[in-house]
């Protein structure tokens, strides 16, 4: 029984949306060998995503393109689809510092994503951290923002004073 089809907004509940994409999905799991509906599937960063996900369970290189159109899917598709770099959307990805930061440190294995550096710089709390674990050492591009933040600025000196406190030993 599923409980959002009776439900007059179902979009409003917890994981609404999310259930109801999950059940479109499904539907195009029964229909594929309709033309329009894997079309649809190519028009859609979302679906392309799923399709990748859920029904290939790997790389899906006809939905790639649109994938890698959306910040938010195109980090997605790196980390769970492809569990590595997706280049095709990395200029996506560069535009979302917190995106950027994760694309660094969980797809790229804690290191540098020059791309995405320039949106990190402007947020403080994704400077502060990425000079912390991806760059593990002062990071003069970010240290504007992370000074904008009493807290990242604070977090961040702190930090630099535990790096020169191991050079000293």
């Amino acid at each position: 029984m599923n409980l959002y089809d009776y439900h007059n907004e179902p979009e409003n509940l917890h994981g609404g949306i999310e259930q109801i994409d999950n059940v479109k999905l499904g539907l195009f799991q029964k229909v594929m060998p309709r033309v329009e509906t894997f079309d649809a599937i190519l028009d859609s960063p979302v679906l392309s995503y799923r399709y990748a996900l859920l029904i290939n369970k790997g790389r899906f290189p006809e939905g790639e393109d649109v994938i890698a159109k959306s910040t938010d899917y195109s980090y997605k598709y790196a980390k769970e689809v492809l569990e590595g770099a997706f280049s095709e959307g990395e200029d996506a990805i560069a535009k979302d510092a917190r995106y950027s930061y994760e694309y660094a440190y969980l797809v790229l294995g804690k290191k540098r994503f020059p791309k995405g550096e320039p949106a990190i710089a402007k947020d403080s709390r994704m400077a502060n951290v990425y000079a912390q674990y991806i760059i593990k050492g002062r990071w003069k591009e970010g240290e504007k923002a992370i000074m904008s933040n009493g807290k990242d600025w604070y977090d961040y000196q702190e930090f630099l004073k535990e790096q020169e406190a191991e050079l000293d030993y």
